[in-house]
């Protein structure tokens, strides 16, 4: 739900800034500012889980590995 959340957010602000770059108001300036701010958040908060996701399925991998391995052994002495 929260993946689903932001990918909407984030695609919400993409929108909202494509209408407002040909737009002539006096608060479009600051809005799109703001909205650029939270596409860059939005990327950062992205490549962060992209990572994290990687540095989880690294660590866990070689354990998973030796548990297989291990339950191999064992099923091999008896």
């Amino acid at each position: 739900e929260i993946v689903q959340m932001c990918v909407w957010i984030f695609v919400y602000n993409n929108r909202r800034l494509n209408k407002l770059k040909n737009a002539s108001d006096k608060y479009t300036l600051s809005l799109k500012y703001q909205l650029i701010e939270n596409i860059r958040s939005f990327r950062f908060i992205r490549n962060i889980a992209i990572i994290g996701t990687a540095g989880i399925v690294i660590c866990i991998t070689p354990l998973a590995v030796g548990i297989v391995y291990l339950s191999i052994l064992n099923t091999r002495v008896l």
